[in-house]
């Protein structure tokens, strides 16, 4: 008897813990019990049925940006109602049988952020707090994989130690962008001569178990990605010489809808960061080769039209254009980032090695501040220069207006003649110190101060920062073996004096690490 009472009550509560049936009903109804938060259940797919019973095969309790959200309790969807995170007015999306709610959460989430769920119906209100988690995210190609590491439940750790990896069967990722709980990647397929059909793949990222590919479609182009933009309803993607735009009607599964060839003043002319500015209907793209910034009409996006080449930077020889980034106080403004390459870096040593004093080729690195008015681009005051001796590598911006600038210092005292002098001598000791810490991230304010925020032995490479999250960044680190003399290359991503995630090691030559480049390991936090 003790027996079957016991197996009983096992049997209730083992039900009493399952989640119910959620079935999504149309949006509204009488409102007349006071509101009630149950449960807030992540849906996990990146669709959800008009209405009907919904799948939770896929609920993790893990909430990510983008991701359907079920609210369930009692008498939340009544005429009237409203939902807010944060503060924040949310589109509610449909209800659920028994009084509950459905809703998405933004692309954009803070980090480790705990959000106060607030719905107010006719009757009252009711709050629940929700919990997000956040993904770091890294394009590996030269080990054909996408790389992914978790936000920790734990309060001392910012991250789990435990990669997630997602191999990539063709040659690549390459670019990368996220947008409503999907990651866009593109990748090389097999033909590697002519134009090559590439692939972009859709990435489920509140896939149960970790991030999964759902989706593949190939395309034609002469050569692979260097930027993509997602919106609500498009997927912008540049390559070296092309526009090639995608419908995401169905975000799922994007659709080509145009291609579009850009000029080529020169033979070795090359683009990359493609911005988007205003309400979207207009883009910028910069073509490093010859220096110049062009403008792009998408208005329809089925038919882009390209305006340009404005001369927005000096002459072509007297500097590098590094890249382009938006301004965030200002859509319809981004800066742009110029310097000194390898090549013109060589050159400039050599120049001083052989006292050459004709030599007036600029090395200082400088930021313009660029506005599109009446469909033209102008650069509007000073550029903001930074100190003498910074090669850049990369530039970002923050929330705040300000603009982080990776780049690599070096020392003219080490590479030019010094005098057999005391002076000469400090001036050589300095340089070969300063030159051993390397590796710099500047910020800039838009006021145009200058400030050295991170100085290491280490290459940064990109930086990644969402709201309330410390800096992330992707850097090279060199490894000297003396036993069986080598020098390797360990390519790491660090988040801010807290962790270090090695992802590989492997020799490699200087050129494919400093600028001109073409692909580096760029790092994203979603």
């Amino acid at each position: 008897m003790k027996k079957i009472v016991l197996i009983t009550f096992c049997a209730v509560l083992f039900a009493a813990c399952q989640p119910g049936k959620l079935v999504r009903v149309p949006l509204g109804g009488p409102g007349d019990v006071q509101p009630q938060i149950i449960k807030l259940m992540d849906l996990g797919s990146l669709s959800i049925p008009d209405q009907g019973e919904l799948n939770t095969l896929e609920s993790d309790e893990t909430f990510i940006a983008g991701e359907w959200v079920a609210v369930a309790g009692t008498g939340l969807n009544t005429n009237g109602t409203r939902l807010y995170l944060d503060g924040t007015e949310t589109q509610v999306r449909g209800g659920l049988k028994g009084g509950g709610l459905i809703f998405r959460l933004p692309r954009d989430l803070k980090f480790r952020h705990a959000y106060t769920v607030r719905v107010e119906t006719p009757r009252g209100a009711a709050e629940s707090k929700l919990q997000v988690a956040n993904l770091l995210a890294m394009a590996d190609a030269r080990e054909n994989r996408l790389v992914f590491w978790k936000t920790s439940a734990e309060k001392k750790r910012l991250f789990e130690e435990q990669e997630l990896t997602m191999p990539c069967a063709e040659a690549g990722p390459f670019a990368h962008a996220q947008s409503g709980g999907i990651l866009y990647a593109t990748a090389r397929g097999a033909k590697q001569e002519g134009p090559s059909p590439y692939q972009l793949k859709t990435v489920h990222l509140g896939a149960k178990g970790g991030p999964r590919q759902v989706f593949s479609t190939g395309y034609e182009a002469k050569n692979a990605a260097v930027s993509l933009v997602p919106t609500a309803s498009h997927l912008f993607m540049l390559t070296d010489s092309e526009l090639v735009i995608f419908s995401l009607a169905d975000p799922v599964q994007p659709k080509l809808i145009a291609h579009k060839s850009l000029p080529l003043p020169s033979k070795h002319a090359t683009y990359r960061d493609l911005i988007l500015l205003g309400d979207g209907s207009k883009a910028v793209v910069l073509e490093q080769e010859n220096n110049q910034v062009y403008l792009i009409d998408l208005a329809d996006p089925a038919a882009p039209t390209v305006a340009g080449p404005f001369a927005v930077i000096p002459a072509a020889g007297s500097s590098y254009s590094v890249g382009l980034a938006p301004d965030r106080g200002n859509a319809k403004a981004f800066w742009l980032l110029t310097g000194v390459n390898t090549q013109q870096l060589r050159e400039r040593f050599q120049a001083l090695w052989h006292d050459n004093p004709e030599d007036k080729t600029p090395t200082r690195t400088a930021l313009y501040h660029i506005e599109l008015n009446d469909s033209r681009l102008a650069a509007r005051g000073e550029p903001i220069l930074l100190p003498e001796g910074v090669m850049p590598l990369g530039l970002s911006t923050e929330r705040g207006g300000d603009v982080l600038i990776t780049a690599l210092a070096y020392e003219k005292e080490v590479l030019a003649k010094t005098s057999f002098s005391l002076k000469g001598a400090r001036n050589l000791v300095k340089g070969l110190w300063d030159s051993i810490f390397a590796g710099r991230v500047y910020r800039v304010t838009p006021q145009g101060a200058v400030t050295n925020d991170l100085k290491s032995v280490n290459l940064f490479v990109s930086l990644a920062q969402i709201e309330g999250s410390p800096l992330v960044y992707s850097s090279y680190r060199l490894v000297t073996k003396y036993l069986r003399p080598s020098v390797k290359v360990v390519l790491a991503v660090d988040v801010l004096k807290t962790q270090t995630f090695k992802v590989r090691e492997v020799e490699m030559e200087w050129k494919m690490v400093l600028p001109p480049y073409k692909f580096f390991p760029e790092v994203a936090l979603y």
